[in-house]
């Protein structure tokens, strides 16, 4: 199946230049966008897996487009395109979460690498095999790299709040689009709940982690993590920040490093009641039938409060773990 594309730049030459720069084998679907509000309407209809953005565009641009990409929790991976960006500006992009900055005019030998050294290409490919239902090496070695990952969170932790980090044992299976509704559904319909999603790309993997928290809970971490304020909810979001970027940075952070490759981290984001169906519709419109899901429990603070993680893969990003089950198997 081919994989949508939205070339968004004002310059009708520039948006042909990158069209021509395009590794000639990948089967793209590219539709070209003159401008920022084009380019959002694009990647809502569906037909932005992948959008390079020009930066400097008149009436909208690419670090504004990339702040409503990032507001809405638009479903696409951005590549920012640019004739001569302050650094400032570069910076911010990837703050907004552009996983790279290319300098125009585009060349194909600098593109190729972009796509390969941050996995796009295999990211985007929908045309990944099935995870065999007898893979048993893999959901070993998933379960081990993410017990020394989720160690090391627990360490840095530990140390914060100085105090012990007790983990469960992970379960690693497979989840439709259609179950992965039902958990989140399940959780957040409890209203006593709060529930924080960070996505991540790199090195051909991408996916999702969710930390989910009861409110209840909050107001223990406060002397944990040495909050004097008043325990207003602006207060508790900070909080729950604070602890999802100790957890689910590390933790990823640790995925990367055992790995060997890099992530490109989205900012951490509290999932809505609202947001739910467009989050597994953006799963679903990435033909991502089959999601390796792992989930492990954190307890600390002598078990007064527990919170539970939920990493989803794509379906395409099996084929990449699966490659290195194998190189560990040798």
């Amino acid at each position: 199946m081919s994989t949508p594309i939205v070339i968004c730049d004002e310059s009708s030459d520039a948006r042909e230049q990158l069209q021509n720069a395009l590794p000639s084998d990948w089967d793209v679907n590219i539709t070209h966008a003159c401008n920022g509000r084009e380019g959002i309407e694009a990647i809502k209809a569906g037909k932005a897996d992948l959008i390079f953005l020009d930066l400097t565009m008149p009436d909208m641009n690419g670090l504004e487009i990339l702040e409503i990409i990032k507001n809405e929790d638009l479903p696409t991976i951005v590549i920012v395109t640019y004739d001569d960006a302050q650094l400032d500006s570069q910076q911010r992009a990837q703050e907004l979460g552009a996983i790279a900055l290319i300098k125009k005019p585009v060349i194909f030998d600098t593109l190729s690498k972009i796509l390969n050294e941050y996995g796009v290409l295999g990211v985007l490919d929908h045309a990944a095999p099935m995870l065999d239902e007898h893979d048993e090496d893999l959901f070993d070695f998933c379960q081990e790299i993410v017990n020394i990952a989720m160690g090391r969170a627990a360490a840095l932790l530990a140390k914060v709040i100085a105090g012990k980090c007790v983990l469960s044992v992970p379960k690693v299976t497979m989840i439709t689009p259609t179950e992965l509704k039902a958990v989140l559904y399940s959780e957040n319909n409890d209203s006593d709940v709060s529930i924080v999603s960070q996505g991540f790309i790199g090195g051909g993997i991408a996916g999702e982690a969710l930390l989910t928290f009861r409110k209840d809970e909050l107001a223990l971490l406060a002397p944990l993590l040495k909050v004097e304020d008043e325990l207003t909810e602006s207060t508790k979001k900070r909080l729950l920040m604070d602890i999802t970027s100790i957890l689910l940075g590390s933790f990823l952070t640790g995925i990367a490093d055992l790995l060997d490759i890099s992530f490109s981290q989205n900012h951490p984001k509290i999932v809505i009641t609202s947001q739910h169906d467009e989050k597994v519709n953006q799963w679903n419109h990435e033909h991502h039938q089959n999601i390796l899901a792992i989930e492990f429990d954190y307890s600390f603070d002598e078990g007064n409060i527990e919170c539970s993680q939920l990493v989803l893969f794509t379906e395409s990003s099996v084929a990449k773990l699966s490659e290195f089950a194998e190189i560990a198997l040798d």
